[in-house]
């Protein structure tokens, strides 16, 4: 068997696939033989030949597509502003208290609620006399 270095894409290749010869230089042999020029002609068909990474800028070019995506974005900002415009509104639109809540002790807090609650049962009466004590 010839030298790998003397190996050419016009060498005999077949000697080196015999089974008496070592796993290693088969696939020394085999490496060099598809490094050749015979074995790496692009044909164009392959999809991803190319390098996609790079590409020309469109310049002053806006599609319609492009013009579409940017109205419905323009869109989506308007509604978004427009719904904190709203929730503002609400908050400012609730009635404030008296006091500022931290002036508010928990046990006024609390005499409040059972005053509500209070309120509710003298409303409807059946549902007070469900109540245990």
């Amino acid at each position: 068997m010839p030298p790998l270095d003397s190996l050419t894409e016009n060498s005999d290749f077949s000697g080196f696939l015999s089974p008496g010869v070592s796993e290693e230089l088969r696939k020394l042999a085999l490496r060099k033989l598809f490094r050749s020029a015979i074995f790496n002609d692009r044909d164009g068909l392959d999809d991803y030949d190319e390098d996609f990474r790079n590409f020309a800028a469109l310049g002053d070019h806006i599609t319609s597509d492009m013009k579409h995506r940017m109205e419905l974005d323009e869109q989506r900002k308007r509604r978004a502003q427009e719904a904190e415009t709203e929730a503002a509104a609400e908050v400012e639109s609730q009635p404030k208290p008296d006091r500022p809540a931290e002036e508010i002790t928990p046990n006024e807090a609390q005499d409040d609620q059972v005053g509500e609650a209070g309120d509710a049962n003298q409303e409807n009466p059946e549902r007070a006399d469900n109540r245990s004590p």
